[in-house]
């Protein structure tokens, strides 16, 4: 091997951050690839197809969502709307005790559904 070759592969193992910047392009981009034309081929009509095709983007960009924003970004970010939402309903004189324990009684289901990596 060359050296600039060997250089950049000892780079790419030492530094973790790069190396988890590597695999989330390969996967995005693979997955993009793979599973646009399967979709074109499969559909005959023109309006199904462009449908699928915005499906396909939709799924696209919330795969990439959800690889930027960990699970304990979005606890925080949808606690933060509840307890907006809650100042709202409090002071326009509505009972939300029901909505609160609803909304964390979910959150405490959804951890205990997705294991802790």
């Amino acid at each position: 091997m060359s050296a600039p070759v060997t250089l950049n592969i000892i780079k790419i193992t030492y530094d973790n951050k790069l190396l988890q910047d590597l695999k989330l392009f390969r996967d995005v981009s693979d997955w993009a690839y793979a599973v646009f034309p399967l979709f074109m081929v499969e559909r005959k009509v023109m309006k199904r197809a462009s449908a699928d095709v915005g499906f396909i983007f939709i799924a696209y960009n919330l795969r990439r969502i959800g690889n930027i924003i960990t699970l304990n970004v979005l606890k925080e970010y949808l606690r933060m709307l509840v307890s907006c939402f809650s100042v709202i309903f409090y002071r326009s004189g509505r009972n939300i005790s029901l909505f609160d324990e609803l909304f964390f009684r979910t959150l405490i289901w959804i951890k205990k559904i997705i294991p802790r990596v």
